[in-house]
This record gives structure tokens, sequence and C-alpha cells, in this order.
């Protein structure tokens, strides 16, 4: 690593950095992703359920005190994406 950051003129810190903000990068892109096929998958039923989608891509389960209201803005974020909104 210390070779490419030198050969960029990046401290290790920087090129870590960048690494890192890469890898959030593609992870936010792939989420966003699976929520919209999610979404679409589900539009005929009109049934959004937060603990499901999180399941199928393997994510933990939420706090019961969050599940609640993080529910109510995944329904509406699903129906804004099958809206065709951004």
């Amino acid at each position: 690593m210390a070779a490419v950051g030198k050969q960029f003129e990046l401290a290790p810190e920087q090129l870590l950095h960048y690494l890192h903000e890469k890898k959030n990068s593609n992870y936010d892109f792939h989420m966003n992703v699976e929520l919209r096929q999610y979404a679409q998958l589900h539009k005929r039923s009109n049934q959004y359920s937060l603990s499901q989608f999180l399941k199928s891509i393997d994510m933990d389960p939420l706090m019961a005190e969050d599940a609640g209201t993080l529910q109510v803005v995944f329904e509406e974020t699903c129906r804004i994406i099958n809206q065709g909104g951004k």
C-alpha cells in the first residue's frame, strides 16, 4: 500500500480514507439497488416489511423501539420508488 500511496503522492492515511469512502460508496449503491428491487417486487401487494427486507439482505433486525418509526419511513420510501420518484 505504501508503494501505491507513494506513486500517487498520498499519505497512507489519505489512501486508507479513500479506500474506506469507496467501500461505503459501493455499499450504498448496492443497498439502493436492493431497495428498489424489493419495492418493485412488492408493488402489486403494496405490503412493504422492513424486517423482511433486512432479513433478505442478511442484516440484523432492528430494536423494537426503532422498528415502528422506521417501518413507516420504509413504506413511504417504497411507495415513492414505485411512483418513479428519486
